[in-house]
């Protein structure tokens, strides 16, 4: 494929990119970019989360312009899904916002038992399975933050005395 974009670029023949899965595996990934970089020019053909993946501020660690650009997809239906994901990531890890990560994850619940249909396809029930069940963990671990911090948040001097050691009475 490198060697097809050089000489389509040498002849100044249009590149039409069209990155299935690209951010699925490293391989797709590198290969990906490697064509970007012997066509810049190329006109990518793709659905959000592959530009989201192309666009990579996350890989690069620019989390907030990923953060501001998986915002934009998480109004798609569709996409949505692991747009809202991203997002509840970025609260959690990133900004430490508990409350708007959480409030991502539940989005994202949201929209995947929306989106959920009958289907005969065994790896796609299994793959909405166990995303729906990470998602559920993450809601969880989220919710637990939460009371952890405000409990801390309103008895913040037997925390204080706790943390330095001290003997609580």
């Amino acid at each position: 494929m490198a060697f097809a974009a050089q000489a389509a670029k040498a002849r100044r023949i249009p590149i039409v990119l069209d990155p299935v899965a690209v951010g699925a595996t490293k391989l797709r990934r590198s290969l990906a970019d490697r064509l970007l970089e012997i066509a810049p020019s190329a006109v990518i053909r793709g659905n959000q989360a592959e530009i989201a993946a192309l666009a990579g501020g996350k890989r690069r660690g620019d989390g907030d312009s990923a953060a501001n650009l998986w915002r934009k997809l998480a109004g798609d239906p569709a996409d949505g899904i692991e747009a809202c994901e991203q997002l509840a990531i970025h609260y959690e890890r990133r900004a430490k916002d508990f409350e708007q990560a959480l409030q991502f994850a539940q989005l994202a619940l949201a929209k995947l038992q929306r989106l959920r249909t009958p289907s005969r396809d065994p790896y796609g029930r299994e793959r909405t399975r166990r995303l729906e069940e990470k998602l559920m963990c993450r809601v969880e671990r989220l919710r637990h933050r939460i009371d952890r911090s405000n409990a801390t948040a309103q008895a913040p001097l037997l925390a204080k005395r706790a943390a330095a050691g001290g003997n609580v009475r």
